[in-house]
Formats: structure tokens, C-alpha cells, sequence
């Protein structure tokens, strides 16, 4: 997100109307994007514009600072930054910490916080990353500080350019001797340039087919698009007059491309890679026609009309305060919210940048106090430690109440109510199994009432973390292999192969159990988010693909007696049939049999229509509260048993250890059942090791059988 800048990189250094104009469209396009306005989900290209006009002007200030100093002026250039950046993004930091303390349940809260940690050292871009986190997702709770990723790209990529700009001056003024910017040199310098630009790109569009989540933040593959704006004002002499006579052509083909994107682009687009160059090169046209305008046209005059104007300069505000406005509004009320609702948030969002903007930012910005360089920078670790500080009184408090609960936790009492509970369901239902019976007497109407107990196990708090430890015998990310390890009895001459994905890895409790009964030794092969569909339509260069072709080829060398798969393969059924996702399992579970006769494939419990933690932390939550219906769960576990049929495998049920014929809790006896929306936590799988075991055993013993 580019902070206004009233600079103009060209041969004139006027204040372009235009140019806010322009932000005031790339900020609508990104904040109707998220408040769910229809049409307009490939709002998000609005931070691509961003980009493009902060390379460029940022480049032009750079540029005509070297033409009149003869330098680059590292100290001027650090300390505008921080004048213009840092007070509005130290106050929405501040606000939103203290905000999700209040308003935030606390696993929520602790998160928030430590993402404003990364957000302050403009380092939000890469925690993202690294969590994976989805920016597109409608179902995973947002960050509240999720828009920063696009100021730490900025900021990262800034605090270099300055140096890579003065080296390659450098270069070209030794190697050609006078200026680097005379006309005869300029050419060279935006040529070395427009080489980093290039791979940038290229970059950008092999990782956008490879790891999207971590090309959509990556500074590298984000570099090129800041990089165009920066080649345009390095070009701006020569390409400004040419500009200007298209000026009409290129101001409606340039606002027609950002729309056009916007209309065309969805959450499924592959993004950044190619598809950013319809925005980036639209931006690029519109601000090349600006560069020595010398008449306005109906497009332009739009642009620099008041209203374009006027939220142009309240930009930067606006599109730091409208996510976290957004986000916790929803997370505090529990649901999504409406897109009235939301439009009403928006309109707050904006009236909290103009408040913000002219009564805190603009006079610290313009304060001649900070004038001077050396104060200027100041700002950089007063902010630092101000958001630093409020960040950790806020996780202090938090933290302190948590200890308070844990104590208050008596493990002998907690024992007893677990024993209590078990014996209840039994005795309600004597007919069932007792996994069976607590499962039913945890969705009936009399348990619901009960309000959500502090001591669940694992503790809400510990959900997230609350999963069996693969390490580096599991792939994830963009690994296409992984080591290969034994569990279970690991000196046995007989191996069970473990296949698929995270939904394989959350059984291992219950298989490792069979496994040591029977001699077996375990061998996963597992790669989180890799389930059928992924393997059934692979792309080019897809990590599913290879990763699947890796694992399946390690498995014919291992000739193991029996092979257990385990996926998230049946998501695509939930609503209905899915012959391609029923066509793809058949075939996955065919050549699996082609490996060995003996393959079960384990049931895919269901998924939960909202996040345990949340539920279970919302105001006035009970178990019936977080107690969801069946659905089309049902359906789902007979057509899988249907397709394991067709393909020769034998099916192993789940569905009867989570749910009624109508219901199913998120708390199943004393015990949470899932980690999240769709797994299982390690706590309750291993509580059904033992069913487990027993199911696992019958159904290999009649896997079998020919399809």
C-alpha cells in the first residue's frame, strides 16, 4: 500500500491530481474486495496499482534528488519515510492490539498480537508466509493486521533500493564517465535495472505456479511490480511527450484494464505471476500519460475530481484502518457479517482516516520539529517501542489470566468428571460401544445445557498445537519428498504404508496401536493439503503432483503387507456428488492396490461449520451451542464406503465416533474433539486408538477383495 506522496517523477515536480485519483480506485477495488461487494473479487489487484505508483514516485523523488545533489540522499530519504509511514502505522498497530484484547477471544487475541510483533518490524509479509496463511480464504480467521504484508513488502524492498540505485549510478558513471542520468547514459541505467525487474518477474510467475500462498507475499516475486513504476520515472524524460500525445488512448485503456481485471479476477486466479501484468501495465499507462499532460480528457477529469481526490489522500489511512475494522467486527460477533453491515464498517473505517489523517498524521508529517533528518529517523524506534510496548502489556494481561484458569484446573477432579461422563453415556446407552455412547450422550439436549467447561483437554488455548509430530518424516509447503521413518514396532519384518495427507497424519495414535499389536512396522508418507483432487488434475510443475509421484514410487520399493489412506477427499461431497473427485479417489485407491491387495481407506470425519475456538470461547457458549448438525455427512461416508468398494479397498467408518444420525459436538465427553474445522486433535485420536485399532483390524483382515 503506497502512502501518498505529493511528488511528481518527471521533468515538472507538481502535486498529481491524477495520481491520487488513482489511489482513491485502488483503494475502493481492495476494500469493496473485502467487504465482499459482488463484482468486485478480484478487488485486490487495487495493490498492485499501489505498488506501481510508489515505485514510480518514490523512483522520481530518488531521481531528481541525485540530478540536484549529485548523491543519493540516504538520511532525507529514510526520514521522509518514517514522517510519512510510521505515525499512522504505529497508531492502527496500538489500536488494534488493544482492541483484540478486549474484543477477541484470547486464543485470538494472542495471535493478533504476535502478528503486530512482525507488523512492526515490517516483517508481516513473511509471518504470513510461513503460516501459510490463505489472504483469500472465507472460511480461516483473518489476521487483524493481515494488510501489512503489503507495507513490509514496500518498506523491505525500500530500505535496499536507495543503495541498489547509487550502485548502479555508480556503475554507469564509471563506465561511461558524466552523469549517469544524461541522456546518453540514461538508457543504460534503465536497462540494468530493467534486467532486476525481469528476473523479478520471472520469478514471480515460476513461484505463483509452484507455492502461490508464498508468492502472493514474497517481496521477491512482489519486487518487479514496484519496479515498473521505478522504470517509468527513470524513463520519464523520453516516454512523458510520447505519452502525451496518446494521452486520451492511454488514461481510458489503462482504468479499462483495472477494471477488467477486477471483473475477471477471483480468489482461483493464479496470483501474482502473470495475471498482475493486466494491472501493473494499466497503472503503468495511466501514470505515463500524466508525465507532461498538456490537456485533460473526460477520464482524467474524473480522476481529478473532488471526491477521487479527497479519498486519495485519505488512502493510506483508509486501507490500514478498514481491515482490522472488518476483522474484528466479525470475529467479536461470532459470524461473517452481512455486506450491508459490512459497507456500514467501511463507511466508519473511512471516517476514522479522515479524523486520523488531519488531526494525528498530517501534523506529524508536517511538523518542522522533525524536519531534520536526524529527527526524522527518530521516529523510527520511538514508534518501535511505543507499539512494542503496548503489544506486551497487552499479552501480559492475557497471559495472566490464563495461568489463573490453569491453576484453578484440579488434574483429579478433571479425571473424576471424565469418569463421570463416560459412565453417564454408558449408561444411557448400553447398546452402543462406549466411544459410541459418549458421542450420543454428548449431542443430546440434556448435556447441551451445560455451559463450556474450563478444564477440556487439551485446553482451548493448546487446540492449535494439539496434532501428532511428524517433524521431517511429513511433507508440507513446497517439499516434493521427506525422509522416510519407522513407527510403530520398528524391528518388524512387516510394514503398513501410510498415504495421503494431513488427514492420514492425524490418525497415526490409533494405526501406531494397531501396528504394535500385530507387528507392524509404520511407515508415513504424507504431505499436508495433497488429497485427491489435487492428485487426480495435477498442473505443471504442480508439488501435489511430484510429491504424489515420489511417494507412490517409495512405496512399491517398500512392498509393504498393507496400506492405510487417509484424506481430505471427501470435502467436494458434502454438497452433493462429485463424479471427477468420485473418479479421481477411485483411481488413487486402484493404483495403491496395484502396489499391494490390502489398502483401507479411513473415513473423513466431518467438518465443523465453525472453528472450535471460537465456539467454544464465545460469549454464553455451551456444548449444545458448539454442537453442529450432520448435515451431508452421511451421504459423504456412504459414497466413500461405495468408491472403496468399487476400487477393491476396504473402508474403515469414523463417522459414528463424531456424530449422531442428526448431531455433532465439537466436545466429545471432557475431551475437544477437533483442532480446527476439519482435524481431529492428537488428544482425542488417541482416546480412540483402541476402536481404532479394533476397526483397522477388521478391515484389513476383508481388504481383499477383487474390485
Amino acid at each position: 500500500m503506497a502512502p501518498v506522496v505529493r511528488l511528481q517523477a518527471g521533468p515538472a515536480s507538481g502535486f498529481r491530481l491524477d495520481i491520487q485519483g488513482l489511489r482513491a480506485i485502488a483503494v475502493m477495488l481492495v476494500v469493496l474486495c473485502h467487504a465482499g461487494m459482488p463484482l468486485f473479487a478480484g478487488g485486490y489487484v487495487g495493490v498492485d496499482v499501489f505498488f506501481v505508483i510508489s515505485g514510480f514516485l518514490i523512483t522520481g523523488w530518488l531521481v531528481r534528488r541525485v540530478e540536484q545533489e549529485g548523491r543519493v540522499p540516504f538520511a532525507a530519504f529514510y526520514a521522509a519515510r518514517a514522517r510519512r509511514i510510521l505515525p499512522a502505522a504505529a497508531l492502527v498497530l496500538v489500536v488494534t492490539a488493544i482492541a483484540s484484547r478486549f474484543f477477541l477471544n484470547y486464543v485470538r487475541a494472542l495471535s493478533a498480537l504476535h502478528d503486530c510483533v512482525w507488523a512492526t518490524f515490517f516483517a508481516a509479509n513473511v509471518r504470513f508466509a510461513r503460516v501459510g496463511t490463505d489472504y483469500f480464504s472465507q472460511t480461516d480467521p483473518s489476521s487483524p493486521v493481515q494488510q501489512f504484508w503489503t507495507l513490509a513488502v514496500e518498506e523491505q524492498l525500500y530500505l535496499a533500493w536507495p543503495a541498489l540505485l547509487a550502485i548502479v549510478l555508480l556503475g554507469v558513471r564509471r563506465l561511461r564517465g558524466g552523469s549517469a542520468l544524461a541522456p546518453q547514459n540514461r538508457a543504460l541505467v534503465i536497462a540494468v535495472v530493467g534486467g532486476l525487474v525481469g528476473a523479478s518477474f520471472a520469478w514471480s510467475c515460476w513461484l505463483t505456479s509452484h507455492e502461490q500462498t508464498l508468492a502472493y507475499f514474497s517481496t521477491l516475486t512482489r519486487g518487479w511490480e514496484l519496479g515498473v513504476g521505478a522504470l517509468l520515472a527513470l524513463a520519464a524524460p523520453s516516454v512523458g511527450p510520447r505519452a502525451a500525445r496518446r494521452h486520451d488512448l492511454l488514461v481510458p485503456l489503462g482504468l479499462g484494464g483495472i477494471a477488467i481485471s477486477t471483473l475477471a479476477y477471483s480468489a482461483t486466479t493464479p496470483f501474482p505471476g502473470y495475471a498482475a501484468l493486466l494491472p501493473v501495465a494499466s497503472t503503468a499507462m495511466i501514470l505515463a500519460a500524466g508525465i507532461e499532460r498538456r490537456r485533460s480528457s473526460l477520464a482524467v477529469r474524473l480522476l481529478e475530481s473532488r471526491p477521487f481526490v479527497a479519498v486519495g489522500d485519505v488512502s493510506y489511512s483508509f486501507y490500514l484502518w478498514h481491515w482490522p475494522v472488518l476483522v474484528i467486527a466479525a470475529q467479536y460477533v461470532g459470524h461473517p457479517l452481512s455486506l450491508a453491515a459490512n459497507l456500514t464498517l467501511v463507511g466508519l473505517a473511512l471516517a476514522i482516516s479522515v479524523l486520523t489523517t488531519r488531526w494525528f498524521e498530517d501534523p506529524i508529517r508536517h511538523s518542522k520539529r522533525l524536519a531534520p533528518s536526524r529527527l526524522g529517523l527518530v521516529l523510527w524506534p520511538v514508534t518501535v517501542s511505543l507499539t512494542l510496548l503496548v503489544v506486551a502489556s497487552s499479552a501480559h494481561a492475557i497471559n495472566e489470566r490464563l495461568d489463573q484458569l490453569a491453576a484453578s484446573i484440579q488434574p483429579e477432579a478433571q479425571a473424576a468428571a471424565t469418569r463421570r461422563v463416560q459412565h453417564q453415556a454408558e449408561v444411557a446407552a448400553p447398546r452402543l460401544t462406549p466411544a459410541e455412547a459418549l458421542v450420543a450422550w454428548s449431542a443430546s439436549q440434556r448435556r447441551g445445557t451445560t455451559p463450556v467447561p474450563n478444564a477440556l483437554s487439551p485446553l482451548v488455548q493448546d487446540l492449535a498445537g494439539d496434532i501428532f509430530p511428524l517433524g521431517d518424516c511429513g511433507a508440507s509447503g513446497s517439499d516434493t519428498s521427506s525422509n522416510v521413518c519407522r513407527f510403530g514396532d520398528t524391528t518388524a519384518n512387516r510394514m503398513i504404508g501410510v498415504y495421503g495427507d494431513s488427514h492420514a497424519q492425524m490418525w497415526m495414535p490409533g494405526i501406531i496401536r494397531y501396528a504394535r499389536n500385530n507387528d507392524y512396522a509404520v511407515v508415513p508418507l504424507t504431505k499436508d493439503g495433497c488429497a485427491t483432487a489435487k492428485w487426480l488434475h495435477p498442473e505443471p510443475g504442480d508439488d501435489c503432483a511430484r510429491w504424489s509421484t515420489w511417494a507412490i514410487g517409495r512405496l512399491r520399493n517398500l512392498h509393504p503387507d498393507l496400506i492405510i489412506v487417509g484424506e481430505s477427499y471427501s470435502d467436494a461431497w458434502r454438497a452433493g456428488n462429485d463424479p471427477q473427485a468420485e473418479g479421481g479417489l477411485t483411481r488413487e485407491l486402484a493404483a495403491l492396490r496395484r502396489i499391494t491387495p490390502r489398502v483401507v481407506l479411513i473415513g473423513d470425519p466431518p467438518n465443523l461449520s465453525r472453528e472450535p475456538t471460537d465456539c467454544l470461547l464465545a460469549d454464553d457458549a455451551t456444548l449444545a451451542s458448539c454442537t453442529f448438525p450432520i448435515t451431508n455427512a452421511a451421504q459423504a461416508d456412504t459414497q466413500s464406503a461405495s468408491t472403496a468398494a468399487i476400487a477393491g479397498a476396504a473402508y474403515l467408518p469414523t463417522l459414528r465416533w463424531f456424530c449422531t444420525p442428526d448431531r455433532c459436538p465439537t466436545v466429545v465427553g471432557t475431551t475437544v474433539a477437533y483442532r480446527d474445522s476439519n482435524h481431529i486433535t492428537l488428544t482425542y485420536a488417541a482416546q480412540l486408538s483402541r476402536p481404532f485399532a479394533a476397526a483397522l483390524k477388521a478391515a484389513a483382515s476383508g481388504s481383499t477383495q477383487d474390485p
